[in-house]
């Protein structure tokens, strides 16, 4: 999901509100991504900025991402786009509520990556779930969203790949990329050069 809230403003974003795209609608918006990997588009929902999301909505958008990750697995990895700004009625770190319950179900073994706006909120639980953060290079907020740059650096990183809420089978593609981010996984021995985090994403490490 990817909105940017205002905790102040008395509207409250809907369900009517939001652009919700899947399967292959979803995929045609990423015709950068490597067609060597094989890519599962689930489901994204976007809006411009608003108030706080109803938690109905929230919960039924959650839901039918689980449930497609369920189904989906096992699974290399996870691409998220979001915005980092999102505020749910009822809760105060969204966004990582999503992560952690994407962690729970796909497990320790699955990379999860997510692209976000600069001014997005990195939570402790937001990061402990997560393997790799980027930053928008444009805003998020322009009426045609991210970059192709944005949306390349997680796939970069990947194969360097990932899709918003699509995942990746493709280990061989991955493999470079386990052994960068395990290596420096719960390690800071700064004589191994294996602990730096390849920039521009940074490698989350164990909560």
């Amino acid at each position: 999901m990817a909105i940017e809230s205002s905790t102040f403003s008395p509207h409250r974003s809907r369900a009517a509100d939001f652009t919700v795209v899947r399967g292959s609608a979803l995929l045609a918006k990423y015709d950068t991504l490597p067609s060597t990997v094989e890519w599962i588009p689930l489901v994204h929902a976007r809006a411009l900025p608003g108030g706080a999301v109803e938690r109905a909505f929230y919960d039924s958008i959650k839901t039918e991402l689980l449930d497609g990750l369920r189904a989906a697995l096992p699974l290399d990895g996870v691409y998220l786009d979001i915005h980092g700004a999102m505020t749910v009625v009822g809760m105060i770190d969204a966004e990582g509520d999503l992560a952690a319950a994407i962690r729970e179900v796909v497990g320790r073994d699955c990379l999860i990556s997510a692209s976000m706006d600069p001014h997005g909120n990195m939570s402790r639980r937001l990061i402990g779930a997560l393997d790799l953060a980027t930053s928008h290079r444009m805003s998020s907020a322009r009426p045609c969203g991210g970059s192709a740059a944005t949306m390349s650096k997680p796939a970069g990183s990947y194969r360097r790949s990932f899709s918003t809420m699509a995942m990746c089978r493709s280990r061989k593609l991955c493999s470079s990329f386990y052994e960068t981010v395990y290596a420096s996984r719960g390690r800071n021995d700064p004589a191994n050069p294996k602990s730096a985090v390849p920039a521009p994403c940074w490698s989350m490490a164990d909560p």
